[in-house]
């Protein structure tokens, strides 16, 4: 599916499985409202190249598990994503913000009318049920909205570039442990924080380590240990 600037709205009532590229200027909606957004085992291409990524499942977004891990391949600006049961696989090939999208689409009548459809908004990436974790893959990351992952989810993110954390946002999941590996700088700006109670925090920098006056990295009142490390410098 290719267009030049509209965006495109794909929902299934079952699992929504992506083997060709979607492609436009602008958004993309996948919606999977009884199932899961899959990608076509092992084939290893792209498989969304948009402006915004907006992805709700009532399944997994990905693939999640030992030996079955098959993240779902992206191109975008900037993402917003849902998944309830078996977590979130995002592999992005470039740099890319976690923030806001809107997505709106023209129905096409039968005598060949348009009629505005609803507009579908969605912020932050977030797991919802069953102790989902999330798996990012991307270039730099910059989180100007939440990434939560729901109960002992766990959250990885494996960034070939910059992590900037924007003020009042959070990286958290409930009790599960956080994994965060970037080549370039972690900058936590403002009231931006990293927490968990009862898992680990493991923080890696290629570059330097930031921290606002204001900004927290916490365990809470779990036992989970805290690690940073920064080949640069860590203030």
């Amino acid at each position: 599916i290719h267009l030049e600037a509209g965006s495109v709205v794909t929902e299934s009532g079952t699992n929504l499985t992506l083997g060709g590229l979607v492609s436009t200027g602008a958004n993309v909606s996948l919606v999977a409202s009884r199932g899961s957004i899959l990608d076509t085992a092992g084939d290893g291409l792209l498989d969304i190249s948009s402006a915004g990524l907006y992805a709700s499942a009532a399944g997994s977004f990905g693939t999640l598990g030992t030996g079955t891990t098959n993240a779902v391949e992206t191109t975008v600006s900037t993402v917003a994503l849902r998944a309830a049961t078996g977590g979130l696989r995002l592999s992005e090939t470039d740099a890319v913000t976690v923030g806001s999208v809107s997505v709106t689409v023209n129905r096409v009548a039968n005598d060949g009318s348009t009629t505005p459809n609803s507009t579908l908004t969605q912020s932050g990436i977030a797991t919802t049920a069953d102790n989902g974790s999330i798996i990012v893959d991307a270039g730099a990351l910059t989180v100007n909205e939440n990434i939560i992952a729901h109960g002992s989810g766990g959250i990885v993110l494996d960034l070939a570039g910059a992590l900037t954390l924007g003020t009042g946002k959070q990286i958290a999941s409930s009790t599960g442990s956080l994994d965060i590996v970037a080549t370039g700088a972690v900058s936590l700006v403002g009231t931006g924080s990293i927490s968990t109670t009862g898992g680990s925090i493991y923080v890696e920098s290629g570059s330097t380590l930031t921290m606002a006056n204001t900004a927290l990295i916490s365990t809470g009142s779990g036992t989970g240990d805290v690690i940073l490390d920064a080949t640069g410098d860590m203030t």
